[in-house]
């Protein structure tokens, strides 16, 4: 008697806690959503738990590494299984001057987009160009919403995400004018990254010995040199000028001019 008693108390245990109502501050342990009667969704698209499939956002996720959808950087196959994929990072760099002039795979400078100096950087290792969430703010264009968010992985290991992009800016270059379309982003270093997108697209070459950005013409190639160690280059631009100044840094005028009145005064009239 004893036996069936624990066996029904065992059962009816069990049945509590198949038809106990769920709790709404609980989480489920397998697919973290709301804790939930029977068993989780699981997306016949991706094969994850948590949601169903005419819900799932698998299709408008864009792979940083390979540019193809479906997946994350993360989960890229192209990345190789022994994770050494990793060292052809898709992210953007975030690194000071000596390690900057220690890559041998990007260039950088000081040039003109949209008639604002900005600090460039060409980067093979970056597959898209971006422009700074503060300096887009000089340029006047409309950022434009797309639906493709792409998710960038900063030097830092920090990953964000955007779908704002600058298409029509114009970048100069030794006075001559390039289309670029820009993604807009936080970055620490650099106003713009110009990657393999409009490299690729203008075939472009980064001579890494030499520190040089080769563009061809058509009648001749176009040499951009990078900056060096020992840079002569005096310009700053407006961004950096503004972080100077709200560090604390003293602003002096390099340059006053004086201006002439026009009008008569009565010192003017001569004296007889």
């Amino acid at each position: 008697r004893e036996h069936n008693r624990r066996q029904n108390q065992r059962r009816g245990n069990a049945g509590a806690m198949t038809t106990a109502a769920p709790n709404n501050n609980e989480t489920c342990q397998k697919c973290k959503n709301k804790r939930h009667a029977g068993d989780c969704w699981k997306c016949t698209k991706c094969g994850k738990l948590g949601h169903r499939t005419e819900r799932c956002q698998t299709s408008k996720m864009s792979c940083y590494n390979c540019n193809e959808k479906g997946h994350r950087k993360r989960d890229c196959p192209k990345l190789g299984r022994n994770g050494q994929g990793g060292n052809n990072r898709g992210g953007i760099y975030q690194l000071g001057a000596v390690n900057v002039q220690e890559d041998p795979k990007v260039v950088t400078g000081m040039f003109l987009l949209n008639n604002h100096y900005a600090t460039v950087l060409f980067d093979l290792g970056v597959d898209r160009s971006f422009v700074s969430t503060k300096f887009s703010t000089l340029i006047n264009i409309k950022p434009v919403e797309i639906d493709t968010s792409y998710e960038v992985e900063l030097a830092d290991g920090k990953i964000v995400s955007t779908n704002n992009v600058l298409k029509g800016c114009t970048l100069n270059l030794l006075n001559h004018s390039f289309p670029i379309d820009l993604i807009v982003i936080e970055l620490g270093s650099f106003d713009v990254v110009i990657g393999m997108d409009w490299l690729s697209k203008n075939d472009a070459a980064i001579l890494c010995g030499e520190k040089k950005v080769r563009i061809p013409l058509k009648n001749k190639a176009l040499i951009i040199k990078g900056d060096r160690n020992q840079s002569c280059l005096k310009i700053i631009s407006c961004i950096k000028a503004r972080k100077y100044i709200e560090n604390g840094c003293e602003l002096f005028l390099a340059q006053v001019t004086g201006m002439v009145s026009k009008e008569k005064r009565v010192e003017d009239v001569p004296v007889i």
